[in-house]
């Protein structure tokens, strides 16, 4: 039996999972197929049959009535004969939705009649069901008891995806309105669905003890206020599976044209976003589809995806989805009448060719399936970027701040993870603090991590209140008032800083005032520009009017750059900026004052860079986040004694401390390094 672990396993030997959605050209979501015995053999056995021969392991499937033991047993024959592991998704929140419709019926709305029903159960006004309530808790319990439990020993289930994207079970998708719903506030509402959740998973744990227990949410429970807590939620989870889709994030933040560099580190970021409490993370859908991008764009995007969710610790991944659908099928027309951009995730076409985002799967298969991970190990980060205990609070501003702060450390070729002050920073030499909405304790954390050595940009949000003031001694300045955050700043260097030289500038733009007359914006979260008075602190840069814009203290053993701004939300609203901003040059100055050693380097922030390490050699894996060409020069700390194309085995160099690479649009280079 497959087991979890740092990664999965499977007789021991710890991989790398590569998955997919399954759903069938012909049928789609429709359940129906699982039964249809004269159907089954000819399409399952040719799609699975492809699935093999592309190196794909396990299926997560949900269009499937799971309880009905013929449709299992015809999944699991399958899974058995082509040796392919199954994730069933079980679409808990859907069994509440109240419909007596298809959708409803296939996931076992139908079946569930508890003792004590009599009662009619709490209600929207829309005559749904609390999906979070007790009684809905009571029939998720009796469906996970009833079906988890008799097949809790079966060996081809590689984990139980309870529920599917339960943010969408909520009233109206809003979590303002599930709370006002409650009689509560938001934070409420989190509460709710943090019990929910718990239980849930606690039943499917308590049901089945050998199988790992994940509930399937999607990006939204990062990007949006949609009721959930990602780090409680994610406690609950035996393994995190967020879903990601980066197009559908572009109405929450900002993410440029596909395959630009913030589009394609975004998947990245939900990666590293959703391992903060240290659960291992397989994300359970993921890609975009050819509708709203080219064959090409959409293949581009799989290949960048794929590396970058590797090197940010992923352990798998199931991309949405196999098959693109047949529309010269009757029941894809009839089913699929309202949503025609759900027949293009697909990879692989109706006639059973494959588009570039199946081949990019394909090659990707065969490279990790390469890499013996029992012998080599991701290098642990030694910088992070602060996720503060208000995320959900200030949420415009944390979203925008949280995820440009991630972007800027991978331009400056930080090894960054996500974290909360509470799981101790001492791990780390550098840290990011995009937000000043912080808790005395936070502070207080940071503090002390300065003091013992680290060094920290944080920029200074909350200007309400004051907070900074509270780290006047780490910051060196004091406040002297506070001004509305100009549309435009421009701030000029007064001395040289790392590769930033005195006279050279940068430029940011904000939103602030655009939202500030129109008031569609809470106060709390509009963007100020604190005046300081520096005490300890040196200014490096000014504003246009002569205002401290950039500052440096040295305090205890370590170091603080100060934007008295919010530098990462202003750039989360200005379309394009990775092409021109050279932020990120703070950042790297930073982690050279701080000593910070990068082992492998090279000099185009459009590359990233991830290593992993034996006791003797490393695999390095490069990506360029952009749709053009790139060339740059690899940089070795020390000298490799031997380079080589990992893929072919060919000798790209011999005790050298620079190498240069091409990478073409969207492309990756894989180097092993002794």
């Amino acid at each position: 039996m497959i087991k979890l672990k740092d990664f999965f396993e499977i007789n021991g030997k710890p991989i790398y999972l590569v998955g997919i959605n399954y759903q069938s050209a012909e049928f789609g979501h429709i359940t129906e197929l699982w039964e249809d015995d004269d159907a089954l053999p000819e399409i399952v056995d040719a799609d699975f049959e492809l699935m093999k021969r592309m190196g794909i392991m396990a299926i997560r499937i949900q269009s499937a009535v799971f309880h009905k033991k013929k449709t299992f047993d015809n999944i699991l024959k399958y899974a058995r004969k082509y040796g392919i592991y199954v994730m069933p998704n079980l679409s808990i929140g859907d069994l509440m939705k109240g419909a007596e419709g298809r959708w409803f019926k296939s996931q076992g709305g139908d079946i569930i009649q508890l003792p004590g029903d009599e009662q009619p159960a709490p209600k929207f006004v829309n005559e749904r069901m609390d999906p979070f309530g007790d009684t809905a808790i009571a029939h998720a319990k009796e469906y996970l008891t009833g079906l988890l439990s008799r097949y809790r020993d079966e060996e081809m289930i590689l984990a139980w995806d309870i529920a599917n994207e339960p943010t969408y079970s909520l009233y109206g998708m809003s979590a303002v309105q599930y709370a006002q719903y409650c009689g509560k506030d938001s934070r409420r509402a989190r509460e709710v669905t943090s019990k929910w959740t718990h239980a849930i998973c606690k039943a499917a744990r308590e049901a089945d003890p050998n199988h790992p227990i994940t509930v399937g949410t999607d990006h939204s429970i990062i990007l949006m206020d949609v009721g959930f807590d990602v780090v409680k939620f994610s406690e609950a989870n035996d393994l995190m599976t967020t879903h990601h889709y980066s197009r559908a994030t572009s109405g929450y933040i900002m993410i440029d044209e596909v395959c630009s560099l913030r589009d394609t580190y975004m998947p990245a970021f939900i990666t590293a976003f959703s391992r903060v409490t240290g659960r291992p993370f397989a994300s359970g859908e993921a890609g975009n589809n050819s509708y709203v991008m080219s064959e090409e764009n959409q293949g581009r995007h799989y290949r960048v995806m794929l590396y970058s969710g590797l090197i940010n610790g992923a352990i798998g991944i199931f991309p949405w989805c196999f098959h693109a659908y047949d529309w010269s099928v009757p029941r894809i027309h009839e089913n699929y009448n309202g949503g025609p951009a759900e027949s293009e995730f697909g990879i692989v076409r109706p006639d059973h060719t494959l588009k570039p985002a199946a081949e990019e799967l394909t090659s990707f298969a065969r490279l990790v399936g390469k890499m013996d991970f029992s012998n080599v190990h991701l290098a642990e980060p030694d910088a992070a970027v602060l996720l503060p205990e208000s995320y959900y609070d200030f949420l415009y501003e944390h979203r925008a701040s949280l995820f440009n702060a991630f972007v800027l450390a991978k331009q400056a070729h930080l090894n960054v993870a996500i974290t909360r002050a509470e799981d101790g920073l001492d791990r780390f030499k550098m840290l990011i603090v995009p937000t000043t909405h912080l808790s005395v304790r936070e502070m207080d954390h940071v503090r002390g991590f300065v003091e013992q050595g680290g060094s920290v940009m944080i920029s200074a949000t909350e200007a309400l209140s004051g907070r900074i003031a509270y780290l006047r001694d780490m910051v060196g300045f004091t406040n002297r008032d506070y001004i509305l955050l100009p549309k435009e700043i421009e701030i000029t260097f007064e001395r040289n800083f790392g590769a930033l030289k005195k006279g050279d500038s940068l430029r940011y733009e904000s939103d602030t005032l655009s939202w500030y007359v129109a008031h569609e914006k809470p106060e709390n979260e509009r963007q100020y520009y604190t005046l300081v008075e520096p005490t300890t602190a040196e200014v490096l840069a000014r504003d246009a009017t002569g205002l401290p814009a950039l500052l440096m203290n040295r305090f205890g053993k370590g170091h603080v750059l100060c934007f008295p701004f919010g530098v990462e939300y202003c750039l989360g609203h200005m379309p394009d900026a990775y092409e021109r901003d050279e932020t990120y040059k703070v950042v790297e100055g930073l982690a050279d004052l701080s000593g910070l050693e990068r082992p492998i380097d090279c000099d185009n922030p459009a590359v990233e860079l991830g290593t992993f390490e034996s006791e003797t050699d490393r695999v390095l894996i490069a990506i360029n986040h952009t749709k053009s060409p790139v060339a740059t020069n690899l940089q070795f700390a020390r000298k490799a004694a031997r380079i080589t194309d990992f893929a072919s085995n060919k000798v790209l160099g011999e005790d050298i401390s620079t190498l240069p690479i091409s990478l073409s649009a969207s492309g990756v280079v894989v180097l092993s390094i002794e």
